[in-house]
């Protein structure tokens, strides 16, 4: 078995619980988690069986064991504080406060695993830490972390598209100059969240978290708002729940076949967003082109 370490540092706010579910706490079935959850993302051109199998036979499944053994190691300034998960609320009551772990910590992530699967690993948690992160609001910037140290030789990343790229699979992703994005080929699997776009948002000049969820609720706002008129011409009794609605579903519904965001907005930098756009597939009855019209007004407005 070989060994990979990684030195890591937080660059958002991380809700992260372990057994108790309030105590902030790092484990390894939440990276391992989040490592299957990308690998999946990343794969969208195998068929849904090759997914499995693959996935299976690296991660782990009901008829064998992980190729890879995680092992986080005991952070190196380890803080339990108080921090809102929304950041955009207006007071400290409107506000959720939930313990975390504080933006600046720093820890390690120690992977155990065969040779062969060396580099696909590696590059696969260089990507999951660049496009995403972990714990509660991850898709809203929150629970980023960067990579500072590889077996203890600095590491850092460029702020531009051909070094996430360096990392992709050149027979499963271009970058498109035009559009100054990164864009999949070849995908087959049209019913899970595959990678279709990664862009670069523009600096915030802000509290780059507090920008992304505010733009994410002015969004949802302005798309209720058109609802509730909707439902007033048809004179509907019945006014639209917000609360149970999701601003990236194409119609004010019950809240019972709500979907994750396909926009996965992770922090590049604690000033620079990075967007990734994974495929939806909408809930029956649902039109996608509504659906696409959210997703362009939420990236317009961080890019």
């Amino acid at each position: 078995m070989h060994k990979i370490t990684f030195t890591c540092e937080t660059i958002t706010p991380m809700f992260l619980a372990g057994a108790d579910g309030s105590t902030p706490e790092l484990r390894a079935p939440s990276i391992k988690g989040a490592l299957r959850f990308w690998w999946r993302a990343l794969n969208g051109h195998l068929s849904l069986g090759e997914l499995k199998e693959r996935e299976g036979e690296i991660f782990g499944s009901t008829e064998r064991r992980s190729r890879v053994i995680i092992r986080v190691l005991q952070p190196l300034d380890y803080k339990k504080l108080e921090a809102a998960i929304l950041p955009h609320k207006r007071t400290k009551r409107e506000q959720s406060w939930t313990p975390c772990f504080e933006e600046g910590q720093s820890f390690k992530i120690q992977f155990s695993l065969p040779k062969n699967y060396l580099s696909e690993i590696k590059n696969l948690f260089i990507l999951t830490t660049i496009l995403g992160g972990f714990g509660k609001r991850s898709r809203r910037g929150f629970g980023s972390v960067k990579i500072t140290a590889i077996n203890e030789e600095l590491f850092n990343i460029k702020q531009e598209l051909e070094s996430v790229a360096k990392y992709l699979k050149k027979d499963n992703f271009f970058i498109d100059k035009e559009t100054h994005s990164i864009k999949s080929k070849n995908q087959k699997n049209n019913n899970y969240p595959y990678i279709k776009t990664i862009e670069i948002g523009k600096k915030s000049e802000n509290y780059l978290p507090k920008d992304i969820i505010e733009a994410s609720h002015q969004v949802k706002k302005k798309e209720y708002e058109r609802a509730e008129k909707e439902a007033d011409k048809r004179k509907k009794k019945e006014k639209p729940n917000i609360k149970k609605y999701s601003c990236f579903e194409s119609s004010i519904g019950d809240g019972a076949n709500r979907l994750a965001s396909p926009i996965y907005i992770s922090c590049l930098t604690n000033e620079v967003p990075i967007i990734t756009t994974l495929n939806h597939v909408p809930s029956r009855g649902k039109s996608e082109t509504r659906h696409i019209e959210l997703q362009t007004q939420l990236k317009i407005k961080l890019i």
